[in-house]
């Protein structure tokens, strides 16, 4: 994958998780499941790593968030 196409889902994806943050829904299974993959397979710098794996626990936080029962 190139720099730029990383980089750009990478800003989709902050983009996505402010929305989540704010109470919208999103996919956030799927976002997660293709940064795992190019996490996997990707030819990625040491930083881009580091990034990613940021992102992904992000996503799984808000994942166990979103699953949890509102009790307000």
């Amino acid at each position: 994958m190139a720099n730029t196409a990383i980089e750009g889902d990478l800003r989709s994806l902050e983009r996505l998780i402010a929305r989540v943050t704010l109470g919208e829904p999103a996919p956030l299974a799927l976002w997660r499941i293709r940064l795992e993959s190019i996490l996997e397979c990707g030819d990625l710098t040491p930083a881009e790593r580091k990034h990613f794996v940021s992102i992904i626990a992000l996503i799984l936080m808000l994942e166990r968030r979103a699953g949890r029962p509102n009790t307000h």
